[in-house]
């Protein structure tokens, strides 16, 4: 088995190079996702032939399963390698996760709401109308991140997705103290069960938003973390030694014949579940297969820099892409196709650099200061 073992600290590095390429695929993809329905919106259409390159682009909301997915992965870490304990207390992980997550989010608040306020804020029809008007409850849900509850469109829409993974930090502790109490077996069960339980239950109510099948998601990435880096050598030798290439392989057939019919309702809540599904295998892929093509391309330089400042990326594209597309490309006589791509490749770069400078400005002191307090 060409496995890799974390304990080692090159492996370890080599490991969250791909988790880093991974973030930065994702948050691409969201961004290109965004780019084509600004572009493509209401009559504004591809042609024919156009749409049958550009269909891919449709499915961009499946890349916050597997955020959540890396999420659960990386806070098990030093909970699995601390003997199922959390370093220094619960306390100080929300800490940490407060610094992480909050401060980038409200610069990014703000930014977005200024942008409402005197650059964006009227309806010029495209996928940005959806985030318009902005009401002062809408504001205080987001300031209280409980915007996936309420105005969860609202300012940036983008956001709705921080909202359910901070709220998932929370029962985080809870899953481990379950995980202490009944077993990882029992805990697991009972976590994803009820998880989608609630979201099946809730579905078609104003607290659908909680998207509460997300815990189980977040479970998966915490799964394979303890296996991986946990005190067990037994237990990763033995998952080490399954096909998982070949599971990988049959679950990427699946959701590609499924991802096209189950788009909304309860067939969304199964597909995201099998989405994280497909996230955890590919961790164990790659974990296991350390000199594999996919870890290659996912440990590459560039794309693993891009996801050092993906969070910065997801959380400020979408506006930037209104921005641009209202005063730059909305009023080209061009046709559709044409005009998609130029606007396409040009607000690409703009996001890029923006986000680079907001991660380097705003995120990066945060992450910094982080660091420090280990």
């Amino acid at each position: 088995m060409n496995a890799i073992k974390p304990t080692e600290p090159a492996e370890k590095r080599v490991h969250l190079d791909f988790l880093d390429g991974l973030r930065g695929v994702c948050a691409i993809y969201v961004m290109i996702y965004h780019a084509s329905l600004i572009g493509f919106w209401g009559d504004r259409q591809p042609s024919s032939a156009f749409s049958i390159l550009t269909g891919w682009m449709g499915f961009g909301y499946l890349a916050v399963p597997v955020f959540i997915v890396i999420s659960g992965f990386c806070l098990m870490i030093p909970v699995a390698r601390n003997g199922m304990r959390f370093d220094s207390g619960v306390l100080f992980y929300l800490k940490k996760r407060f610094l992480r997550i909050l401060p980038t989010y409200y610069i990014a608040l703000m930014f977005s709401l200024l942008l409402v306020f005197f650059l964006i804020g009227k309806p010029t029809g495209t996928l940005w109308d959806q985030c318009l008007p902005v009401t002062s409850l809408g504001i205080i849900a987001h300031l209280l991140m409980l915007h996936n509850i309420h105005g969860a469109m609202q300012i940036n829409s983008v956001m709705w997705s921080i909202a359910v993974e901070w709220q998932i930090y929370f029962l985080f502790p809870v899953m481990v103290y379950l995980w202490n109490c009944i077993g990882v077996i029992a805990s697991a069960f009972l976590i994803v069960i009820v998880s989608f339980c609630i979201s099946i239950a809730l579905l078609g109510t104003k607290f659908d938003g909680l998207y509460s099948h997300f815990s189980a998601l977040f479970l998966f990435g915490a799964l394979i973390s303890f296996i991986l880096f946990g005190r067990s050598d037994g237990l990763r030798e033995r998952a080490g030694a399954l096909p998982w290439g070949r599971a990988l392989f049959l679950l990427t057939v699946i959701l590609l014949f499924l991802v096209s019919k189950w788009s909304t309702g309860l067939a969304k809540i199964f597909l995201d579940g099998l989405v994280g599904l497909w996230a955890a295998f590919l961790f164990m892929f790659v974990s296991t297969r350390g000199n594999s093509i996919v870890s290659r391309i996912f440990s590459s330089k560039i794309i693993a820099s891009v996801g050092m400042f993906s969070y910065s990326l997801y959380l400020i594209h979408l506006p930037v892409q209104q921005l641009v597309w209202q005063y730059v490309f909305s009023g080209l006589l061009l046709n559709n196709d044409v005009r998609f791509v130029c606007f396409f490749l040009f607000s690409s770069a703009v996001i890029l650099l923006l986000s680079y400078g907001f991660y380097r400005i705003f995120e990066l002191p945060f992450v910094t200061l982080i660091k420090r307090m280990r």
